[in-house]
């Protein structure tokens, strides 16, 4: 076989019984392979962290609607209330009422506002086969390499 590669020249080289043209041919598939699962997995992971934070983001809404309009009737009894116990100082029950109910809904809202920040959205299972695939491609790549300097001193 002949040693020399200039364009336009025959790529039928072998090295250990495999062209040169079927590795290129073996790493383009792998690469194109690499890509489009890629692919797929990053759009499976996509739509499993955007369906987690769109439920989380629906409970904020809901439990937060939920807490306001429940609270409005709730509060003006309490103030009304509390003031008449104050000696008709409204604006110190109203105060009061004000704080109790910051108190209770702040952390509820605080926790379902927290698990939407929480969420993953690294999408490490993506990342983890995208090295893999990487490895792969650049192992195929070095295997060449180490093929073509072996056969190139062989031929010397």
């Amino acid at each position: 076989m002949a040693t020399n590669n200039f364009p336009g020249e025959d790529n039928r080289q072998e090295f250990n019984g495999r062209t040169y043209a079927s590795v290129m041919k073996e790493i383009g598939s792998s690469t194109k392979d690499l890509i489009q699962s890629e692919i797929n997995l990053l759009m499976t992971e996509f739509k499993l962290v955007a369906k987690n934070v769109g439920k989380h983001t629906t409970q904020v809404v809901a439990f937060g609607s939920l807490l306001a309009l429940s609270v409005l009737p709730f509060l003006a009894f309490l103030v009304i209330g509390l003031g008449i116990l104050l000696e008709d100082r409204y604006w110190l029950s109203s105060l009061i009422v004000a704080v109790v109910c910051a108190a209770i809904g702040g952390p509820l809202a605080y926790r379902a506002f927290k698990k939407i920040k929480d969420e993953d959205i690294k999408m490490p299972h993506a990342k983890a086969a995208l090295e893999k695939e990487v490895a792969t491609v650049q192992r195929k790549f070095d295997d060449l390499k180490t093929t073509a300097k072996g056969d190139h001193h062989d031929s010397h």
